[in-house]
């Protein structure tokens, strides 16, 4: 299971990140690395499921030069320079388009992996030590995965969809996962489904036109010190929210989320 970090949207609390298959339209393009999914409502991390299991794809160690990326940073297969793993590590990929640069040891045994990250085997025969995240953050750029064939919790490349801003987004189908850069954004960890949206900490919101043709202008919200989101406020009389989404009432506040 790719306990794919969807976020909960846990206003001024936690965000979410996942998308949905709804007709939106978005003028935005794809932003830089994915994103966690967020929850407004502050309940615990939110993983998402895969049962694909992980794939080496570093080349052979004599085919090209060692790389410069470190561990946990993400990583392009098969690449070298800026590009590849550290000597000692293995870029690896969970059906994922990108990879993680992870330590590589002979095999899974007893006591390979340091306190905090444990030993994923490959088809290959050699073993990985990837950061567990049970009860722990992923660091920046990476996100919760649940493992469904040994039920781990590691951290990984985010995964990426097909959905845009204002798409209903789950971390539980890759077809409705978020297009690269944007941040699945639900109710709380509990909600099955959210929708994508934008991070809005380094630049303003962009507007959105739903399936009816419609104009809507997001607000920036503080989902908590790190993380702000492009949110619909419906808390005046006579709002409305884009085709998709439903007005719902979160602590004092009322933003349009997922249905």
């Amino acid at each position: 299971m790719r306990t794919l970090l969807c976020a909960t949207l846990v206003l001024a609390m936690v965000a979410a990140a996942c998308s949905d298959d709804s007709g939106s339209k978005n003028t935005k393009k794809d932003g830089g690395g994915g994103q966690a999914d967020q929850t407004v409502t502050k309940d615990g991390p939110v993983t998402q499921k895969d049962s694909a299991p992980p794939v080496d794809s570093a080349p052979p160690a004599d085919s090209a030069p060692a790389g410069t990326l470190d561990i946990d940073q993400i990583c392009t297969p098969g690449g070298s320079g800026a590009k590849g793993c550290k000597s000692g590590m293995l870029c690896v990929r969970f059906s994922t388009s990108e990879g993680i640069c992870l330590p590589s040891v002979a095999s899974c045994t007893t006591g390979t992996c340091k306190t905090g990250r444990t030993c994923l085997s490959l088809s290959s025969g050699k073993g990985v030590c990837a950061k567990e995240c049970a009860s722990a953050t992923c660091p920046t750029g990476t996100e919760c995965l649940e493992l469904t064939t040994t039920k781990k919790k590691v951290c990984v490349p985010p995964y990426t969809g097909p959905k845009v801003f204002g798409d209903i987004c789950k971390s539980t189908d890759k077809k409705f996962y978020c297009k690269k850069g944007l941040i699945c954004l639900r109710e709380n960890s509990k909600s099955t489904s959210g929708y994508c949206t934008e991070n809005c900490g380094t630049k303003s919101c962009s507007k959105l036109t739903d399936s009816k043709g419609k104009s809507f202008t997001p607000t920036c919200y503080t989902l908590s010190s790190k993380t702000k989101v492009c949110v619909f406020d419906c808390s005046k009389t006579g709002a409305t929210c884009p085709a998709n989404l439903s007005c719902k009432t979160v602590s004092t506040n009322k933003f349009c989320l997922a249905p």
